[in-house]
């Protein structure tokens, strides 16, 4: 089972809606610095103390972390018992033309490479979060929007090599039909919930009405949530300590549990 790093990070608070005993707090591994493995004793311990880890290689701008770093880097999170790899629609192919059976090949090509990465990092995934995203084929943007019968074949390569236990997250930005519906699918584990503090205590883009939405629908009120805090953004008020624990509170108040956020049991 593996691990996860500092500096530049994501918090994601992971709770269980069928049996809330308390959230995890864990952490994404983008824009790590060079530094970061030599300077172990700056955040070695925080790192022990995370429970799990979200996979990201984007590299730091001015000091990026080499391969050899980034696995001293990983081998800290010695507690983390969930690893998560993301999963772009445009990452599997660009052309438009290629959707449902034509992008499988690509899809299956996308993730030998996520897992191939997990076995030279020396972590084991638990699970995949995939996403709808825009980007640009031949000079045109387009969104890349997962279908039904590509969600399907994801879990169907999950099952038939070799990773029957890794989960399908879904991450989640708004209270779309499409989002509510991706995530009531049977196939689709868990949710994750990104946004910044800011926008979650706001509710800019009715985040929290999703997560009351999904919190009590018959159809997902037993599938676990994520929320994928990034760094605090310009012009923020609270940094990134005093606003995911108000965050906490607020979902703590949401769901019945008032002050004590979401420690207690559901």
């Amino acid at each position: 089972m593996k691990f996860r790093k500092l500096r530049s990070f994501v918090t994601v608070l992971a709770l269980s809606v069928s049996n809330l005993q308390a959230y995890q707090v864990w952490i994404g591994t983008h824009l790590m610095r060079s530094s970061d493995a030599t300077n172990l004793q700056e955040w070695s311990q925080m790192a022990s103390q995370v429970d799990g880890i979200n996979i990201n290689r984007a590299p730091h701008d001015t000091e990026p972390a080499s391969n050899n770093e980034y696995r001293t880097i990983i081998r800290q999170f010695t507690n983390a018992q969930n690893t998560i790899a993301e999963f772009a629609r445009s990452q599997a192919t660009r052309d438009p033309s290629k959707i449902d059976e034509l992008a499988f090949p690509s899809i299956a090509d996308r993730l030998t490479d996520i897992f191939s990465l997990a076995n030279s990092f020396d972590y084991d995934l638990t699970g995949i979060m995939f996403y709808d995203e825009r980007g640009t084929f031949q000079g045109t943007e387009y969104l890349y929007e997962w279908t039904d019968i590509e969600i399907q074949y994801l879990r169907d390569w999950l099952d038939t090599n070799g990773h029957p236990d890794v989960e399908l997250k879904w991450n989640v930005r708004n209270n779309s039909l499409r989002n509510q519906q991706i995530s009531a699918k049977p196939v689709v584990d868990s949710v994750e919930i990104e946004a910044s503090t800011t926008a979650l205590l706001a509710n800019t883009n009715n985040q929290i009405t999703f997560f009351e939405w999904f919190w009590n629908n018959s159809d997902t009120r037993h599938k676990p949530i994520a929320l994928q805090i990034p760094r605090v953004l310009p012009g923020d008020t609270l940094n990134q300590f005093q606003g995911t624990r108000r965050v906490a509170k607020l979902i703590g108040e949401r769901i019945g549990h008032g002050e004590d956020g979401m420690r207690s049991d559901r």
